[in-house]
């Protein structure tokens, strides 16, 4: 019975950790309003269902990781792949977080990944293709729990401002079924 009792316990923790938006890792860096508007904003992105549907539609074909390491590889080579890029950067996915974060001058680019960690939309060009291994997709997609990930305040050299990464998880029913790592660019967010 008391084991019983104690499983109770740790999964209604779980739940409420989810609800209110576990935290993986933040850099002490981070804005607090920044925080608070990831908390309260982004992970709304996550919930889109747009984006939830496109997330569910690419999961339900998963890719051989071997096949997507190469594929990074080529990505990042620029080994004849600017026709898929292009494909990629038209994609429904690619065309709902530009609309999403349009309404945001602060958020210059976006990207969203399925449950292996692989892009599929982004507002513009990543470095890499396949984020399976890193820490902005692992922490965020939480082994399915879900939470939100803060990177260091840096120099971003794709956007050209001093930006932190954050991502958040694709929610459905509970459970995260990807992650949307969004670019804030620090300078413009203080102005506004």
């Amino acid at each position: 019975m008391e084991d019983k009792a104690m499983k109770v316990v740790a999964v209604v923790l779980l739940v409420l950790a989810t609800a209110a938006g576990a935290v993986a890792a933040q850099d002490r860096s981070v804005p607090k309003s920044l925080v608070k508007f990831a908390q309260q904003t982004l992970t709304e992105f996550g919930a889109d269902p747009v984006l939830v549907s496109l997330v569910r539609k690419s999961n339900a074909s998963p890719q051989d990781v071997a096949g997507l390491k190469a594929m990074d590889v080529r990505w990042q080579k620029k080994i004849d792949i600017e026709d898929f890029v292009k494909a990629l950067m038209a994609s429904p996915a690619s065309q709902r977080l530009a609309a999403i974060i349009g309404r945001h001058p602060y958020l210059p680019e976006a990207f969203i990944m399925d449950a292996q960690g692989t892009i599929i939309g982004e507002t513009n060009r990543t470095s890499t293709y396949w984020k399976g291994e890193q820490e902005k997709f692992t922490a965020a997609y939480a082994g399915g729990t879900g939470a939100i990930w803060y990177g260091k305040l840096e120099f971003d050299e794709s956007t050209k401002t001093n930006a932190v990464q954050i991502s958040v998880p694709v929610m459905s029913a509970g459970k995260a079924i990807g992650a949307i790592c969004f670019t804030v660019n620090v300078d413009e967010w203080e102005k506004r």
